[in-house]
């Protein structure tokens, strides 16, 4: 998604935090820049973020926003 809207060159590292029923969870993901890419952490959280954007949620809107902290 960065990628697409020219907000990131190159490779980066991603972190996943979510909070849960057994407690907080967390991934950790280098992101290289080419398809298909290197690191199956990277690949599984791509998935999960599609995943979630496809989901619906009580609070639905029309697109699905990833935020960058």
């Amino acid at each position: 998604m960065l990628r697409a809207r020219k907000r990131l060159e190159g490779s980066c590292n991603a972190r996943a935090i979510a909070v849960t029923s057994n407690g907080i969870e967390s991934l950790t993901a280098q992101f290289w820049g080419v398809e298909p890419e290197p690191d199956t952490r990277a690949k599984l959280m791509k998935s999960l973020g599609q995943a979630y954007c496809k989901a619906k949620h009580s609070n639905a809107t029309s697109n699905c926003e990833i935020y960058v902290l």
